[in-house]
């Protein structure tokens, strides 16, 4: 599975790490004004 993570800051890290060791794929850290809007 392929994961955003929103925030980069120490939970949005922890969130990052533990979706890598669940083998899932952090495509992007998002931070305000970010957009994930696919066209």
């Amino acid at each position: 599975m392929k994961i955003a993570i929103v925030g980069p800051g120490r939970m949005g890290r922890a969130a990052a790490q533990a979706a890598l060791d669940a083998g899932h794929e952090v495509v992007a850290t998002l931070v305000r004004g970010d957009s994930i809007d696919e066209e």
